[in-house]
């Protein structure tokens, strides 16, 4: 609870070395506490619109020490978005767009490398056209 407290309630422009301070204190040996993390940091459309660029700005920052969370955390964005494109339900269209806007994000803090993001909107605009992709 603590820890979604911090993402979805405290996190602002002001307190965000705060939170990153907090984050980095919790035990992360413990698997609960892993699960709970990339759980919040992996649903973006949980917390407000205007904070996605400082959930990402958080993820860079806990990357310099632990680099496997925000790979992990980058693998995950990336099958929601894919899912998401697989299941095309209209309720789910907010989440695809707070996904997009993470990766975007993402990609702004140097979490991703251009050919990531590419790749997705290759993916974005002939998922389900084949016909109309001239290299496959």
């Amino acid at each position: 609870m603590f820890i979604r407290h911090l993402i979805y309630d405290v996190l602002s422009k002001k307190t965000i070395d705060k939170v990153l301070k907090l984050l980095r204190k919790l035990d992360w040996d413990n698997p609960d506490v892993k699960r709970v993390l990339h759980k919040v940091f992996t649903k973006p459309w949980k917390i407000r619109y205007s904070n996605i660029g400082l959930l990402a700005m958080l993820t860079y920052d806990l990357q310099r020490y632990r680099p496997a969370f925000a790979i992990s955390v980058v693998d995950q964005i990336l099958e929601d978005i894919r899912r998401g494109l697989e299941q095309n339900l209209y309720s789910t269209n907010q989440r695809r767009v707070a996904s997009i806007k993470y990766l975007g994000e993402l990609y702004i803090y140097r979490l991703l490398s251009s050919g990531i993001i590419f790749d997705t909107l290759w993916t974005l605009v002939t998922f389900g056209h084949r016909e109309l992709c001239p290299f496959s």
